[in-house]
């Protein structure tokens, strides 16, 4: 009995322990649980309020445009555009006023529970303003207002006392402006954009379809087409930014081996042989992201050396205006063109006429008599007229020079044309540089660029040559080449140019055979000497091809056409995968004056700087 008895006070004694072990365990569960909830629920809430801040912005951005979308460009816009602004946004220092928060909160609806409503709440702060001008009596000129933009998404909950719940602060830079449709996007395009081979876009592109493939064409010594078809599987275009497509439009690729004769242009189309539609928007990071072969930790991103692709696929999405026209009117280039002449010897612009001759005749600084050193003295901001009066199929066509800085401050809008601007025929060339590289085209260039602030409007054909110096737009009503030059500035990190034309548009030989360095994530030319970008926005009437085979093209600021193809065709190489051809929007179009680009008639939001945090 004893025995029996000692067995019961064992099992009591183990149940005890048991007991204890599983009320241990259960309180360790319960505030494991209870910590995870707490977790999740301030994790929710962060994602309420980003989300919630999100649509705020989007809510800013669409009231804006509907308030904007009947009103013109004036003098008296700017006082409009900020009224709008404060019709649903606080000024940024009342941020975290608690009261100005409720009175300027918008409420999205109700959530049900005691917790109370969500919403969110918009702040703003003016940044620097450029004035619009018409152009009636001084250079045109785009309205643009910066704005930083705050908003305050307010999960629901977030303004009892004692709860997890967090505000989430979305920032953004926004500019409120009328610059034309295409100096918004890095390419811009009606048409289609054929992107052959691993060009680098830096920047948003605007498309009605895009075309890609890793193969490319290209011109050869005897400027016949070859078609490059076996080339490794990662020479594909990368872009940074967003893609926006016509409500219609779709992405493609193609296989160019379809294409056996090498001696012409390849015709390839949406329709074409060998092109096939991507049927789902989600597979754009095999169209577009060229990976290197290295660690992530080691990649560069395209901010620091643009010629080096980054590791995330853009986002594609429907431009919900579509893609618009350079001139709101829908002029075509050449149009304008005679309109500006027209107007030109209206207005009493001082006329220079060069007389019928069968010799070439050169109008450039070193004339002493007519040409440009004529105007040492000139009152700043003036307009001269150069008028050629040679007949046209003249084998000796007026060549106007322009070199150095003798137009500098002096004449702010200059016209060069043919005395009959109505016949087809354009007897004038302009050439744009330094006037050594003119006289001994392979000797290092030691004088001036052309150095010019303004515009320049031309019926014939200009040529560019090795550097210049200019802050403006050159209407061109005619073809275009573009040899070494940079637009790079001494006095500012660089100017804004657009060149505007009509025909043609040609980039030649650029830097040819200049190798990429691995080791210093730079190109270097066969002197040592590093490939310099060119800073222009450029745009023409005409099709567009690109081709950098053997040549290194980087262009800072952006292309555009009218209604016809872009085709860029270019290779990767190196373990970076260097792009031969690199295009990067230039946001300063956005934050300093443009003189003499055209206004458009409608208003755009642009929104950059997004990033989130949590007050």
């Amino acid at each position: 009995m004893t025995v029996l008895r000692n067995e019961k006070g064992a099992a009591l004694l183990i149940v005890f322990l048991i007991l204890i072990l599983f009320t241990v365990l259960g309180i360790s569960v319960m505030t494991t649980t209870m910590q995870s909830a707490q977790i999740r629920k301030f994790t929710d809430s962060e994602i309420e309020g980003k989300m919630l801040a999100d649509i705020g912005l989007t809510y800013f951005q669409e009231y804006i445009e509907e308030k904007l979308k009947d009103k013109k460009p004036s003098e008296n816009i700017d006082r409009e555009v900020i009224s709008f602004i404060e019709e649903i946004a606080s000024p940024m220092h009342t941020i975290e006023d608690k009261n100005n928060i409720e009175s300027k909160k918008i409420l999205l609806p109700k959530v049900k529970g005691e917790r109370g409503e969500s919403g969110f709440a918009i702040f703003y702060e003016l940044g620097n303003k450029i004035e619009y001008s018409d152009g009636s009596s001084e250079l045109s000129q785009p309205y643009v207002r910066k704005v930083a933009v705050s908003v305050l998404g307010i999960p629901s909950g977030s303004n009892v006392s004692g709860t997890s719940q967090k505000k989430v602060r979305l920032n953004a830079t926004v500019y409120i402006n009328t610059i034309p449709a295409p100096f918004h996007s890095a390419v811009s395009t009606k048409g289609n954009l054929l992107l052959f081979g691993g060009t680098n876009i830096i920047g948003n592109v605007a498309a009605n379809n895009i075309i890609t493939t890793n193969q490319y064409y290209y011109k050869d010594e005897d400027e016949k087409f070859q078609t490059k078809k076996e080339v490794e599987a990662d020479n594909i275009p990368y872009i940074e930014g967003k893609v926006m497509l016509s409500n219609t439009g779709q992405l493609y690729q193609v296989d160019l081996s379809s294409y056996q004769n090498d001696k012409k242009k390849p015709n390839v189309t949406t329709s074409s042989e060998g092109v096939t539609k991507i049927p789902d928007f989600s597979l754009v990071g095999k169209l577009f992201t060229p990976l290197p072969d290295t660690d992530s930790e080691e990649r560069s991103a395209p901010s620091d050396a643009p010629c080096i692709p980054g590791l995330e696929p853009p986002m594609v999405e429907e431009t919900p205006r579509g893609i618009p026209d350079l001139f709101y009117d829908q002029k075509k280039v050449e149009e304008y063109i005679q309109q500006q002449l027209a107007d030109a010897k209206e207005s009493g612009t001082e006329l220079i006429t060069i007389g019928e001759t069968d010799e070439p005749i050169t109008f450039d600084e070193k004339d002493k008599d007519n040409g440009f050193s004529y105007y040492g003295n000139t009152p700043p901001n003036k307009k001269l007229y150069i008028e050629s009066e040679q007949p046209d199929g003249n084998p000796s066509p007026l060549t106007v020079r322009l070199t150095g800085n003798e137009l500098k401050d002096k004449i702010n809008k200059l016209y060069i044309a043919p005395s009959d601007t109505s016949n087809t025929p354009k007897s004038v060339t302009v050439e744009m540089g330094r006037q050594d590289t003119f006289e001994k085209l392979d000797s290092e260039p030691k004088e001036e660029p052309f150095t010019y602030n303004g515009i320049i409007v031309i019926r014939g054909n200009l040529d560019i040559y090795n550097d210049i110096d200019m802050n403006g737009v050159i209407y061109v009503d005619g073809d275009v080449v573009i040899r070494e030059a940079t637009n790079k500035s001494k006095e500012k990190d660089n100017n804004k140019l657009a060149i505007i034309a009509s025909g043609s548009l040609t980039l030649a030989n650029r830097y040819i055979e200049a190798k990429f360095d691995d080791n210093v994530k730079k190109w270097t030319s066969k002197n040592g000497v590093e490939p310099s970008p060119l800073y222009a926005f450029l745009y023409t009437d005409n099709s567009l091809d690109i081709y950098s085979h053997i040549s290194v093209n980087h262009i800072i600021g952006g292309i555009g056409i009218g209604d016809g193809q872009i085709a860029l065709n270019t290779s990767r190489e190196g373990a970076s995968r260097a792009a031969r051809l690199t295009i990067q929007f230039n946001r300063k179009i956005f934050e300093e004056a443009f003189p003499g680009l055209p206004s458009d008639q409608q208003f755009f939001l642009d929104l950059y700087d997004i990033e989130y945090t949590v007050p």
